[in-house]
């Protein structure tokens, strides 16, 4: 039950981390056959993803109350929290969007660098522009989820008023070629990409999962939608529905099995 509240990693390629934390659980009344046993918990958790450094255990909770569990149930729904840091979302991000180039008829620019704040609800996307325009370019955007495709998109995302005066003196072919909607797509891009690798990850890396010694976990993820979303300082954080199927092993091997 302790482990419950420690951090797993669920991907070391993504940098992906999960705690539990549990807050309920009910047994199926115990069956066997000659070399097993089987029966369905049902765990009632609030499961937290975390993208970037390992997270800190979670301090447990008292055990709950035992129940019997009633019905053949054996899915989960289950809502996810989960949070991207700003150093993780602009290490994702420089990766697909530094270096491309933006041009509006004979002129151009390069994005040498791409960072990310927040400002209360709004997110503020700063980019390091070479080439036709050198120097920086802040745009703000509200995080808001499609309703439609459940993905993380960025309305409204536009120039500051302070780089629209900037850039009406220097550069105005950059305000008026829309480089705006070509960073917002961009960013759009990656956040849906973002939640992709979230879910492969999860439903890769949730093969055979060490929790404890002897025991694994295993899941099926069927679906993955976005409920919700805000900002914090430095970071993303999200509710994530996912309902799929589950089970947890004990496994052991043959030579323990065997002893004395």
């Amino acid at each position: 039950w302790k482990s419950l509240y420690d951090p797993f990693q669920l991907s070391e390629e993504y940098s992906t981390w999960m705690i539990m934390r549990p807050v309920q659980f009910k047994l199926k009344p115990i069956t066997n056959t000659p070399d097993s046993l089987k029966t369905i918990i049902e765990l009632e958790a609030q499961p937290h993803v975390y993208v970037g450094k390992k997270p800190k255990s979670m301090e447990m909770d008292s055990l709950p109350p035992f129940e019997w569990l009633q019905g053949p149930d054996d899915g989960f729904d289950i809502t996810l929290f989960t949070e991207i840091s700003f150093d993780e979302a602009k290490r994702l991000a420089q990766e697909s969007i530094v270096g491309q180039t933006f041009s509006s008829g004979k002129r151009s620019v390069v994005i040498e660098d791409l960072d990310f704040y927040s400002r209360g609800r709004y997110l503020v996307v700063k980019t390091k522009l070479s080439g036709s325009y050198d120097g920086t370019v802040q745009l703000v955007g509200l995080p808001q989820v499609d309703p439609t495709t459940g993905n993380l998109k960025m309305q409204n995302l536009d120039m500051e008023i302070d780089t629209k005066n900037v850039l009406y003196k220097s550069a105005a072919w950059l305000f008026k070629g829309t480089f705006n909607d070509y960073v917002r797509k961009a960013i759009d891009e990656n956040l849906i990409y973002t939640m992709d690798y979230i879910k492969e990850s999860i439903q890769k890396e949730f093969k055979n999962v060490k929790l404890d010694r002897d025991i694994y976990i295993n899941g099926d993820l069927h679906d993955l939608k976005l409920k919700e979303a805000y900002l914090t300082e430095e970071k993303l954080k999200m509710w994530i529905s996912v309902e799929g199927l589950i089970s947890l092993d004990w496994i052991k091997l043959d030579e323990e099995l065997s002893g004395d």
